[in-house]
């Protein structure tokens, strides 16, 4: 029973929290609506939001407590594609566990002894979420990078240079986080660096394909190989490894159906025919 009414107080702290983030949204749907959308209204000050709280109570938190590995923090926060600072981020993740510790209130002194593990474990609920939104960014950035290689190719065959092909490439790129690393790029060969080692900043880099396209062109820059030739070559390796990865997670969404088939579906369906026989020969 106190498990039941820790979930219930977590569960209410979360939907209080959703409440409070989406309360602008739904009342500039109600304006909008009653068409005062247009009118003028007086901005509140930046002091007095909750968003700019929130994040001030943030960042004094985690200079406060400050820990090691700062270095890595800002690594994954920027292959994540996120603007924050490392003190926000380790601040958040002392609020998380805080947060988590006011799920044992309900079972009063007998949750004091896994107090430490609750707290342990909420600090790394954030740490669990940064690590899935930068595997995720690398993914989309993967993703996002055949056409701007094949884009490449296409302006070596037409007779531009390979730095104005990249900065005229840029158009097409969608995601975020490839404009950020190609924008790098440009910018180094616009100040002017060598194109080897304009790209030796993304040579090392953890998406697999950023990595080998920095590396195919460093190849072929050193070699002397036809760059139109061999870009047009890798746009079509990574069109075809991304079918690839498409048809495997295609195939998984399969396997993944079965979840709640069996664990919510059936134990329903279960429920409503054989119980209600049992109710009745019971009756």
């Amino acid at each position: 029973m106190e498990l039941l009414a820790s979930l219930l107080v977590g569960f209410s702290i979360f939907c209080t929290f959703l409440s409070m983030a989406g309360s602008r949204v739904r009342r500039e749907a109600v304006l909008n609506l009653a068409g005062a959308g247009n009118i003028p209204r007086r901005r509140a000050r930046r002091g007095k939001s909750l968003n700019t709280i929130f994040w001030y109570l943030s960042e004094r938190l985690g200079k406060l407590f400050s820990g090691s590995g700062e270095s890595e923090v800002k690594r994954l926060l920027r292959e994540a594609g996120l603007d924050w600072t490392v003190p926000r981020f380790m601040g958040i993740r002392r609020l998380s566990g805080l947060t988590f510790c006011l799920l044992l209130l309900p079972l009063g002194i007998t949750g004091a002894p896994i107090l430490p593990l609750v707290y342990i474990a909420g600090s790394r609920v954030p740490a669990l979420w940064l690590k899935r939104r930068r595997h995720l960014a690398l993914e989309a950035l993967g993703a996002d990078l055949p056409e701007v290689v094949d884009l490449v190719a296409v302006l070596c065959y037409a007779g531009e240079s390979l730095p104005r092909s990249l900065k005229h490439s840029l158009s097409v790129v969608q995601h975020p986080q490839t404009r950020r690393e190609l924008e790098e790029v440009v910018e180094g060969l616009q100040l002017g660096a060598g194109l080897c080692e304009a790209l030796s900043r993304v040579v090392d880099h953890p998406s697999r394909e950023l990595r080998r396209f920095a590396r195919t062109v460093v190849r072929a820059e050193e070699s002397g190989s036809p760059v139109s030739e061999v870009l047009a070559r890798l746009a079509a390796e990574m069109r075809a490894a991304r079918r690839e990865r498409n048809r495997v997670r295609a195939a998984r969404v399969s396997v993944l159906v079965l979840f709640p088939l069996v664990f919510m579906i059936l134990p329903s369906f279960l429920l409503l025919t054989v119980g209600s026989m049992i109710i009745g020969r019971s009756l």
